[in-house]
C-alpha cells in the first residue's frame, strides 16, 4: 500500500515548491528525506481537492489548519490554540491554502 504525502522543497535557489507523491516513487522518497512530510487525509474538500496535513481550510467554524492528532490517530482542524474540529466527509470544508505558502491566512 502506497502512502501519499507531500513536502515543502527548499532545495531550489529561485523558489521553494510543494512536491506531491507516494512511497512507490523512490526518487520522490529520496528528495523528501529530512523534509517535513504532510500526509494525505484521503479526503476531499467541497471542490474535490485532496486535503493534506498542513492545509489551511475554511469551514463553518472559521479558518484553521489540518493537523494529524496522534492521540486518536485521526486528522483534525485546529482553529484556535486549544480547539479542534473533527475532519470528516460530511463537513462543508474548502482548502484555501497551506501553512508554507499562505501562513498569513491563519493570522487573526
Amino acid at each position: 500500500m502506497e502512502i501519499k504525502y507531500r513536502f515543502w522543497n527548499t532545495d531550489y535557489t529561485q523558489c521553494s515548491l510543494m512536491e506531491y507523491g507516494d512511497t512507490s516513487d523512490l526518487k520522490f522518497v529520496q528528495r523528501s528525506i529530512g523534509k517535513k512530510k504532510m500526509l494525505s487525509t484521503k479526503l476531499h474538500d467541497k471542490n474535490g481537492k485532496e486535503i493534506y496535513e498542513g492545509d489551511i481550510v475554511k469551514f463553518w467554524g472559521g479558518v484553521g489548519k489540518v493537523i494529524y492528532f496522534s492521540t486518536y490517530a485521526s486528522f483534525r482542524i485546529e482553529y484556535t490554540e486549544n480547539d479542534l474540529f473533527d475532519l470528516n466527509l460530511n463537513a462543508d470544508i474548502e482548502v484555501i491554502g497551506n501553512v508554507f505558502e499562505n501562513p498569513e491566512l491563519l493570522t487573526p
